[in-house]
Order: C-alpha cells, then sequence, then structure tokens
C-alpha cells in the first residue's frame, strides 16, 4: 500500500496516514479529518501539498498540490 501525508502550508503542520489505497481514498481520510473536502484540481495557491511514498525509508517531500472545494 501507499503512504501519504498532508502539509497545511499556513500552519506549516503535517498530517501522517498510514496507508491508502490510492490518493482519492487519502484525501477522503484527510478531508474528513480537517472537515472540507480536498481535490487536486484548483486555482491559485494549494492550502495543502500531499506526499506519496511506497514502503522503505522516506524522506518528507510535499509536492502534491491540494485544493479545497
Amino acid at each position: 500500500m501507499t503512504h501519504y501525508s498532508l502539509l497545511d502550508v499556513n500552519q506549516q503542520k503535517t498530517l501522517p496516514l498510514p496507508s491508502a489505497r490510492n490518493r482519492l481514498e487519502a484525501l477522503a481520510h484527510f478531508g474528513h479529518e480537517l472537515g472540507r473536502k480536498l481535490t487536486l484540481t484548483g486555482d491559485g495557491p494549494a492550502p495543502f501539498l500531499l506526499d506519496e511514498w511506497e514502503q522503505g525509508p522516506h524522506w518528507t517531500n510535499h509536492q502534491i498540490p491540494v485544493y479545497v472545494e
């Protein structure tokens, strides 16, 4: 399974997620935690950045923009 974390750009706070089947499942989980609907498409600066990696050593490198619908 793939592992994910979500960085709140404004607060510089990272939310970890042990594993999810795909990005959409991860976004649904993070959205539920935050009480917001999250999407991978949007305009302007992204308020969140998603990090995604497979099993093994990992250094955080948030690079996938996430927007609020």
